[in-house]
This record gives C-alpha cells, structure tokens and sequence, in this order.
C-alpha cells in the first residue's frame, strides 16, 4: 500500500481522535481523515462515502459496537488496510482479528509521533511478522 490518501478513525476516546487528527495532519496535511465514535457509526459513515478509506483506525474496545463487531457488520468488502487500536495488546484479541484479511496489525493508542514508520513497517512485514506479537 502506498501512503493512504483517505483515514477512517473509528474511537470512543475523543482525547485519542484529536490526538491521531493532529498526528496524521502533522505528517500529511493532504491526508482526509474521518472520524467515528463508535463501531456502528463508523459503518453508518463508510455507508455514505462514495469511496472506502485506504486505512481504518479501528479502537477494538468500543461502547455500543466494537471493533470486531464492526468487522463482523462490515457490508461486502473491507477497505484493503485495518490496524486495530488498543490501549491492552492481548493474544486472544490478535488471534480472532487474525481472522480477517484486511486487518494487517496492531498499534497501541494513542499514535505516537512516529506513527507513519509504524504503520509502514506493519504493511511491509505481513501477516505473519513478529510485529504481531509485539507489544509496540
């Protein structure tokens, strides 16, 4: 994937939406980043845009709908990129989201400053990468 152009970030912690806002503006004033409260806002948002996100943002704990509910409830395809958001990593939570191909890894919140080289070296190292297991 090459730098996404669109963000889709779906939080319930409004302090963690500015944060990564400010982050990915910092990095990218080009980049189009949308934001979503809840799981189930986020899929009433990706059902209005006319084109899907390059990248998902997805908080795996969430009031209302979480991440995985908002993977099971996704409509057809998946954007190509999620990277579930946690503030606990936990096995179980990678092993399940594991079983969705558009999940590509795991970023503990909030973004930090070097969140692009973050996010790039997770797209480069596959499924399958010791990035998986990392508590990053």
């Amino acid at each position: 994937m090459d730098a996404p152009q669109s963000i889709l970030s779906i939080d319930d912690n409004e302090v963690d939406l500015i944060v990564h806002r400010r982050r990915i503006e910092k990095h990218d004033s080009n980049i189009d980043v949308s934001e979503a409260r809840d799981g189930q806002a986020g899929l009433d948002l990706l059902a209005t845009l006319a084109v899907p996100p390059d990248l998902i943002l997805l908080d795996v704990n969430m009031p209302v709908l979480d991440g995985f509910g908002f993977l099971e409830r996704a409509p057809g395809p998946l954007p190509p990129v999620i990277l579930m958001l946690t503030s606990v990593f936990q096995d179980r939570d990678r092993d399940r989201a594991l079983r969705y191909d558009a999940v590509r890894g795991w970023m503990l919140k909030p973004l930090g400053r070097d969140w692009p080289q973050q996010v790039a070296d997770r797209l480069k190292s596959g499924r399958e990468s010791p990035l998986w297991n990392a508590k990053v």
